[in-house]
């Protein structure tokens, strides 16, 4: 039987052109300003981002040509986001934080065209030996002298590049869904990072889902902010899907430490927000130092923590606040979220807290699956293995890789591509996922493995206990054994030793504490594991 159905590409045109014409009142908060928070609406965002699709035709983009950003939550990196694949380009969010060799690196293997640039972190592009693809550098923000080139792009403002005509008529309608709208590069423990490109279909997809009651629940009464970056990973696509349910979104822009934060949620009524651990770790302390003021947390309903797992700790402190703490996880590959820990419906009290602190279930769309070795494992809560996950916006393959180098990341069955995560889990009957290490984390002791993860919340359920790391050391006895890298106050490594002892067996507590000020991140903050290992190991 033939389906009568009309055979609309899924698009951002549906989520841009919703928007525009539905939600033009709505306001939009920007942070980060000498003169503090400002607020204009989508209506005027719409008008200012039809000019900068205008300025892109001008400079002779076409669909399919790439754009690159190189900026934090901004004004006009939203701006970006909504003229870029809203004209048919492809948007490329460059991570600021990687090396400038890295930088480049992905700028040429993408092919970017034009670069929207922060005028704040003009020292860091500068930096940058910019390839031979790029034509224009575009700047906004305040700064005194520009060159006229950057390597052989011209440089212009962006006040400038946006005098001229704007975009008419409705935003770009993909005649293949599959055609793409963006690129985002992992941040890879091992060599370049790769390069995932997102559909038209597959950000629309995504986007739609976190907009459903049993994921993120966005809907036209919230106010959003998404505190995770504008250049990872679509910012968890919170702009986009935030775009088409109509809720308000707040930009906190450079500022994200607590005083920034609190500012921006107060001052745009936040209802819901999404970061990392660390971030809403520091939130809560400030908040408990008195160094900012809790009343200013009021509108928050619910926060997502994703990028790594979050301590049992972390949850009830947020709770204690009033906030809801919603547990999920994610990779580039996935869109990047795909799994999300709300509570089962007929779960007692004691399931519900146990589900909160698990990774989550599938995002609707998603299957997943645990292997060891080459057989899935039970859903039993217990048995181990890798995660892996398969689905309409998780990546079939990665941009511009040599054939057969990635072949190691994925793994086929029944005509179904499946993702291997590189993550270390059990599967519970209700197919609640919980995260026991990375596979490259886990320590192997005397021919037992320890979870460095398992090590790491209950360390962080000490209350002196700021952030810690563990990785696997060699020890000529045992192989392997933990070592403990520690951001702590008044505590030593023996009392963490006693402490730990209580928790798991005692084979398991480290032998070694090593204590930091700070333990070391990666370019989208998560625990660096790599460089502890070099220095360390």
């Amino acid at each position: 039987m033939r389906a009568v159905m009309q055979p609309e590409p899924m698009g951002l045109h549906q989520i841009l052109d919703r928007c525009e014409t539905l939600f033009a009142d709505r306001p939009v908060t920007v942070g980060g300003g000498a003169a503090g928070p400002t607020t204009t609406t989508y209506g005027a965002l719409f008008a200012e981002a039809r000019a900068f699709a205008g300025a892109l035709a001008e400079l002779g983009l076409r669909p399919g040509d790439r754009v690159a950003t190189f900026a934090p939550n901004t004004r006009e990196h939203l701006l970006a986001y909504i003229a870029v694949p809203g004209s048919g380009s492809v948007l490329h969010t460059v991570n600021i934080r990687l090396g400038s060799e890295e930088i480049a690196y992905t700028v040429e293997h993408a092919g970017d065209r034009v670069v929207l640039v922060d005028a704040a972190l003009w020292p860091e592009w500068s930096a940058v030996t910019l390839p031979t693809c790029v034509e224009h550098v575009i700047v906004y923000g305040d700064i005194d002298e520009l060159p006229e080139r950057h390597g052989g792009a011209v440089v212009t403002r962006f006040a400038d590049s946006i005098a001229g005509p704007a975009r008419e008529g409705r935003w770009y309608r993909p005649a293949d869904e599959n055609e793409a709208s963006g690129i985002c590069y992992t941040s890879g423990t091992t060599g370049w990072p790769k390069a995932v490109v997102y559909s038209h279909r597959s950000v629309y997809l995504h986007a739609l889902t976190l907009c459903g009651a049993d994921t993120f629940a966005i809907s036209e009464h919230d106010v959003v902010c998404p505190v995770v970056p504008m250049f990872h990973a679509n910012s968890w696509n919170l702009p986009y899907a935030s775009l088409l349910a109509g809720a308000s979104l707040v930009l906190p822009a450079h500022r994200t430490d607590p005083a920034g934060l609190v500012e921006c949620f107060a001052a745009g009524g936040v209802t819901f927000s999404a970061a990392v651990p660390t971030v809403w770790a520091n939130l809560v302390a400030a908040a408990r130092a008195g160094d900012v003021d809790p009343t200013a947390l009021d509108s928050v309903q619910r926060v997502v923590i994703g990028g790594s797992a979050a301590s049992e700790t972390l949850l009830s402190e947020l709770a204690e606040l009033g906030i809801e703490p919603v547990h999920a996880w994610g990779m580039t590959e996935c869109s990047p979220v795909g799994l999300i820990a709300n509570p089962p419906a007929d779960g007692s009290t004691a399931v519900t807290e146990e589900t909160k602190s698990s990774q989550g279930r599938p995002m609707p769309g998603l299957e997943l699956r645990a292997v060891e070795g080459d057989m899935p494992a039970p859903w039993d809560g217990t048995s181990i293995g890798e995660l892996q996950i398969s689905g309409p916006y998780v990546v079939a393959d990665y941009y511009g890789a040599e054939s057969g180098s990635t072949a190691d990341k994925f793994a086929d069955s029944e005509e179904r591509r499946w993702l291997r995560t590189g993550d270390v889990v059990t599967v519970d009957r209700r197919g609640y996922v919980r995260l026991v290490d990375r596979t490259k984390d886990l320590v192997k002791s005397g021919g037992e493995w320890i979870s460095s993860v398992t090590l790491e919340n209950h360390l962080l359920a000490h209350p002196a206990v700021r952030e810690v790391a563990v990785i696997a050391v060699p020890d000529p006895t045992w192989d392997e054994r933990p070592l403990a890298i520690v951001a702590a106050r008044g505590v030593d490594a023996a009392r963490l030793r006693d402490f730990l002892a209580d928790r798991v067996p005692r084979w398991q507590v480290p032998d070694r504490f090593e204590f930091v000020a700070e333990v070391p991140k990666t370019s989208v903050g998560k625990l660096d594991k790599k460089r502890l290992r070099t220095e360390y190991a």
